[in-house]
């Protein structure tokens, strides 16, 4: 019983440092998207409203 929760324990640490190491670029990743999707659906060549001369 006890070299199986020793297994187990193994497995969630290398599962946590996994998690650890790949979570940042995840966000990372995620933060370069929504940045590219913001300048690509954005159109600075219109104006929304009238120039007042």
């Amino acid at each position: 019983m006890l070299h199986y929760a020793k297994l187990e324990s193994e497995a969630i640490a290398i599962h946590n440092e996994m998690l650890v190491a790949w979570l940042p670029r995840l966000v990372y990743i995620l933060v370069i998207l929504w940045v590219g999707y913001g300048l690509f659906t954005s159109n600075p060549l219109t104006l929304d409203s009238k120039i007042v001369e």
